[in-house]
Protein backbone atom coordinates (compact mmCIF):
# COMPACT_ATOMS: atom_id res chain seq x y z
CA UNK A 1 0.00 0.00 0.00
CA UNK A 2 1.32 3.32 -0.78
CA UNK A 3 1.77 5.51 2.87
CA UNK A 4 1.18 9.44 2.35
CA UNK A 5 4.07 11.33 3.21
CA UNK A 6 2.94 13.71 5.95
CA UNK A 7 1.69 17.15 4.27
CA UNK A 8 2.84 20.72 5.42
CA UNK A 9 -0.57 22.04 5.83
CA UNK A 10 -4.24 20.93 5.82
CA UNK A 11 -4.87 18.88 2.72
CA UNK A 12 -8.91 19.59 1.82
CA UNK A 13 -11.17 17.44 3.15
CA UNK A 14 -14.02 15.93 0.43
CA UNK A 15 -16.71 13.05 1.52
CA UNK A 16 -18.19 11.16 -1.15
CA UNK A 17 -20.70 9.44 0.24
CA UNK A 18 -22.17 7.96 3.65
CA UNK A 19 -21.10 5.03 3.21
CA UNK A 20 -17.27 5.37 2.59
CA UNK A 21 -14.66 7.46 4.61
CA UNK A 22 -13.74 10.80 3.51
CA UNK A 23 -11.24 11.58 0.56
CA UNK A 24 -8.36 13.60 1.23
CA UNK A 25 -6.87 15.71 -1.77
CA UNK A 26 -3.48 16.91 -1.52
CA UNK A 27 -1.08 18.81 -3.35
CA UNK A 28 2.24 17.04 -3.45
CA UNK A 29 4.64 19.93 -3.28
CA UNK A 30 7.47 18.02 -0.69
CA UNK A 31 10.00 15.83 -1.82
CA UNK A 32 8.66 13.32 0.51
CA UNK A 33 5.54 13.05 -1.23
CA UNK A 34 7.65 12.35 -4.62
CA UNK A 35 8.25 8.63 -3.95
CA UNK A 36 4.11 8.61 -3.05
CA UNK A 37 3.83 10.24 -6.45
CA UNK A 38 6.00 7.80 -8.42
CA UNK A 39 3.93 4.92 -6.79
CA UNK A 40 0.70 5.92 -8.03
CA UNK A 41 2.05 6.73 -11.92
CA UNK A 42 3.29 3.38 -11.66
CA UNK A 43 -0.01 2.41 -10.95
CA UNK A 44 -1.60 4.49 -13.71
CA UNK A 45 1.24 3.43 -15.97
CA UNK A 46 0.62 -0.34 -15.22
CA UNK A 47 -3.06 -0.21 -15.89
CA UNK A 48 -2.83 0.61 -19.04
CA UNK A 49 -2.99 -1.69 -22.19
CA UNK A 50 0.13 -0.33 -24.06
CA UNK A 51 3.79 1.56 -22.26
CA UNK A 52 4.30 4.78 -21.64
CA UNK A 53 7.84 4.58 -22.62
CA UNK A 54 7.40 6.97 -26.20
CA UNK A 55 6.42 9.45 -23.47
CA UNK A 56 9.80 9.63 -21.49
CA UNK A 57 7.85 8.00 -18.60
CA UNK A 58 10.95 6.80 -16.67
CA UNK A 59 12.89 10.11 -17.02
CA UNK A 60 9.32 11.59 -15.61
CA UNK A 61 9.90 9.91 -12.91
CA UNK A 62 13.11 10.08 -11.99
CA UNK A 63 13.01 13.86 -12.65
CA UNK A 64 9.80 14.84 -10.64
CA UNK A 65 8.16 16.96 -9.67
CA UNK A 66 9.21 18.67 -13.23
CA UNK A 67 7.40 18.53 -15.78
CA UNK A 68 4.32 19.08 -12.88
CA UNK A 69 6.01 21.83 -10.28
CA UNK A 70 4.41 25.05 -9.58
CA UNK A 71 4.48 27.58 -9.77
CA UNK A 72 3.40 26.39 -13.54
CA UNK A 73 1.81 22.85 -12.92
CA UNK A 74 1.10 20.75 -9.91
CA UNK A 75 0.11 17.22 -8.93
CA UNK A 76 -2.99 15.89 -6.66
CA UNK A 77 -3.03 12.82 -4.81
CA UNK A 78 -6.21 11.48 -3.26
CA UNK A 79 -5.92 9.98 0.05
CA UNK A 80 -8.16 7.56 1.70
CA UNK A 81 -6.92 8.01 5.20
CA UNK A 82 -3.55 7.31 5.07
CA UNK A 83 -3.45 5.34 1.42
CA UNK A 84 -3.60 6.93 -2.10
CA UNK A 85 -6.09 5.70 -4.09
CA UNK A 86 -5.41 8.15 -6.83
CA UNK A 87 -3.85 11.08 -8.29
CA UNK A 88 -4.37 13.84 -11.43
CA UNK A 89 -1.43 16.12 -12.76
CA UNK A 90 -1.49 19.62 -14.71
CA UNK A 91 1.62 20.90 -16.49
CA UNK A 92 2.22 23.62 -18.77
CA UNK A 93 2.20 23.36 -21.97
CA UNK A 94 2.48 27.15 -23.78
CA UNK A 95 2.60 30.33 -21.31
CA UNK A 96 -1.15 30.11 -21.75
CA UNK A 97 -2.33 26.26 -22.55
CA UNK A 98 -1.93 23.22 -19.91
CA UNK A 99 -2.22 20.21 -19.72
CA UNK A 100 -4.36 17.67 -17.78
CA UNK A 101 -2.07 14.81 -17.52
CA UNK A 102 -2.03 10.90 -15.13
CA UNK A 103 -5.61 11.15 -13.94
CA UNK A 104 -6.44 7.66 -11.87
CA UNK A 105 -8.13 6.15 -9.65
CA UNK A 106 -7.49 2.84 -8.31
CA UNK A 107 -9.86 0.07 -8.95
CA UNK A 108 -11.11 -0.21 -5.75
CA UNK A 109 -12.16 3.33 -5.63
CA UNK A 110 -13.73 4.00 -8.91
CA UNK A 111 -17.20 4.77 -9.08
CA UNK A 112 -17.84 7.20 -5.50
CA UNK A 113 -16.97 10.17 -7.56
CA UNK A 114 -12.69 10.71 -6.86
CA UNK A 115 -11.95 10.79 -10.05
CA UNK A 116 -14.71 13.78 -11.18
CA UNK A 117 -13.22 15.39 -7.94
CA UNK A 118 -9.50 15.90 -8.93
CA UNK A 119 -9.97 16.52 -12.57
CA UNK A 120 -12.64 19.61 -11.08
CA UNK A 121 -9.62 20.23 -8.83
CA UNK A 122 -7.30 20.28 -11.34
CA UNK A 123 -9.06 22.49 -14.22
CA UNK A 124 -10.11 24.81 -10.79
CA UNK A 125 -6.32 25.24 -10.00
CA UNK A 126 -5.61 25.65 -13.87
CA UNK A 127 -8.28 28.70 -13.96
CA UNK A 128 -6.80 30.13 -11.09
CA UNK A 129 -3.50 30.22 -12.17
CA UNK A 130 -4.53 31.94 -15.40
CA UNK A 131 -4.53 29.67 -18.20
CA UNK A 132 -6.56 30.34 -20.94
CA UNK A 133 -7.16 26.92 -22.01
CA UNK A 134 -6.61 23.45 -21.48
CA UNK A 135 -5.68 19.81 -23.13
CA UNK A 136 -6.43 16.54 -22.00
CA UNK A 137 -5.58 13.20 -24.20
CA UNK A 138 -6.26 9.56 -23.21
CA UNK A 139 -7.10 6.30 -25.08
CA UNK A 140 -10.32 5.70 -26.44
CA UNK A 141 -10.90 3.09 -24.27
CA UNK A 142 -10.85 5.07 -20.79
CA UNK A 143 -14.64 5.41 -21.12
CA UNK A 144 -14.47 7.12 -17.26
CA UNK A 145 -11.88 9.84 -18.00
CA UNK A 146 -13.64 10.66 -21.12
CA UNK A 147 -16.73 10.64 -19.82
CA UNK A 148 -15.36 13.06 -16.65
CA UNK A 149 -13.64 15.35 -19.39
CA UNK A 150 -16.57 15.76 -21.62
CA UNK A 151 -19.01 16.90 -18.49
CA UNK A 152 -16.58 19.29 -17.45
CA UNK A 153 -17.00 21.13 -21.16
CA UNK A 154 -13.48 20.02 -22.29
CA UNK A 155 -14.66 18.82 -26.39
CA UNK A 156 -12.83 16.43 -28.76
CA UNK A 157 -10.49 18.30 -31.25
CA UNK A 158 -8.11 17.42 -33.97
CA UNK A 159 -4.94 15.46 -32.80
CA UNK A 160 -2.18 17.84 -31.20
CA UNK A 161 0.30 16.04 -30.83
CA UNK A 162 3.48 13.40 -32.11
CA UNK A 163 1.36 10.96 -29.15
CA UNK A 164 1.79 7.08 -32.07
CA UNK A 165 -0.97 5.94 -30.17
CA UNK A 166 -3.73 5.30 -32.88
CA UNK A 167 -6.72 5.06 -30.40
CA UNK A 168 -5.62 8.46 -28.64
CA UNK A 169 -8.30 11.11 -28.68
CA UNK A 170 -7.75 14.65 -27.78
CA UNK A 171 -9.49 17.00 -26.43
CA UNK A 172 -9.35 21.02 -25.25
CA UNK A 173 -11.11 23.26 -23.22
CA UNK A 174 -11.18 27.42 -23.54
CA UNK A 175 -11.42 29.53 -20.37
CA UNK A 176 -13.35 32.97 -20.71
CA UNK A 177 -10.71 35.80 -20.67
CA UNK A 178 -10.03 37.46 -16.81
CA UNK A 179 -8.95 40.67 -16.13
CA UNK A 180 -7.75 38.78 -13.08
CA UNK A 181 -6.32 35.56 -11.45
CA UNK A 182 -6.95 33.95 -7.90
CA UNK A 183 -4.01 31.40 -7.93
CA UNK A 184 -1.37 33.22 -10.21
CA UNK A 185 -0.55 35.58 -12.92
CA UNK A 186 -2.47 35.91 -15.67
CA UNK A 187 -0.53 34.33 -18.83
CA UNK A 188 -0.45 36.22 -22.00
Amino acid sequence: MNKLAAPSHRPDVVSTDDAHSPIHLIEATERAQMNDVRDIFREYAASLSYSLHYQGFEQELETLPAPYETPHGLIVLAADGNTIVGCAALRAVTDSVAELRRLYVRPSHQRRGIGRLLATTVVTRCRAMGYRAMRFEASSGMHAALTICESLGFRQVPRFSDDPMPDTVFYDQYFPSTRYSLGGPLRA
